[in-house]
């Protein structure tokens, strides 16, 4: 995301508390093209005083840096300007959804990448101009966090194949209490590293609208969550208020759809 996940974030998240024991995490990447260059890492740390590392993929990890301990959440930070010191509080996950439909089972890592998002998509919502170059990753289970599968999604690839000016990540997790614990933790976390939240309903669900070195957008839908990270510079913070939630809900339409 950013080329902060570029941020991305990519919108997994903080997964879980300092401490978890240390993981070896593998990736595979299925259909990425080269474009771009990728951000460097940025650091802080959390509402608790605990470091956070940012890296340019957008995974959060809290814990100790320099000896993996911790833990690794996908996606990270959202956008920020001259102003994003401002922290605004954290907002809960678990606001009630007005006017939301029924919940729709699926599942959201069957979905191909070229049928959730595309560049005309985020010029529209953005208008913010990247490449037409995609890129699937595919993360392995995480069972200490009730993480099952994840998937991201990079649209205007950057050098590394790895990283997005545009990530979406779907993280299924073993049930609705963990994607729900996961949300908060983000949420938490990335307030206290300056990111300034606010509240926006897709579709009638709850989500978040986080701005700092670029833009977030995180929301849970059953028992996964759906994020979207844009890399810093592609769009200012008014755009990004405004136009995260309208991208969310052409994803989550057609996850649904597709799914």
């Amino acid at each position: 995301m950013l080329n902060v996940l570029p941020l991305a974030l990519a919108a997994g998240l903080v997964l879980s508390a300092c401490g978890a024991p240390t993981e070896t995490r593998r990736t595979v990447t299925v259909d990425a093209t080269v474009t771009g260059s990728p951000a460097a890492p940025a650091t802080g740390t959390d509402a608790s005083g605990t470091a956070v590392t940012v890296p340019s993929d957008g995974t959060a990890t809290s814990g100790d840096p320099a000896t993996g301990t911790g833990s690794t959440e996908t996606p990270a930070s959202g956008a920020s300007t001259s102003d994003s010191a401002a922290t605004s509080p954290a907002a809960s996950s678990s606001a009630p959804a007005t006017s939301a439909a029924p919940v729709q089972v699926v599942d959201p890592l069957k979905n191909d990448c070229a049928a959730l998002l595309n560049a005309a998509d985020v010029k529209r919502e953005l208008n913010a101009d990247i490449a037409d170059t995609r890129g699937r990753i595919v993360d392995v289970a995480n069972p200490d966090r009730g993480i099952t599968g994840r998937i991201k999604c990079l649209y205007g690839l950057g050098a590394d194949g790895k990283t997005g000016d545009v990530t979406v990540n779907l993280t299924q997790f073993a049930d609705a209490a963990a994607a729900t614990a996961q949300v908060d933790l983000t949420v938490t976390t990335e307030s206290g590293l300056g990111a300034r939240v606010s509240d926006a309903a897709v579709a009638g669900y709850p989500g978040h609208v986080l701005l700092r070195e670029g833009g977030l957008f995180l929301m849970q839908y059953d028992t996964w969550t759906l994020s979207i990270v844009v890399a810093n510079g592609k769009a200012d913070d008014a755009t990004l208020a405004a136009g995260l939630p309208k991208l969310a809900e052409t994803v989550l339409a057609r996850v649904l759809k597709n799914g």
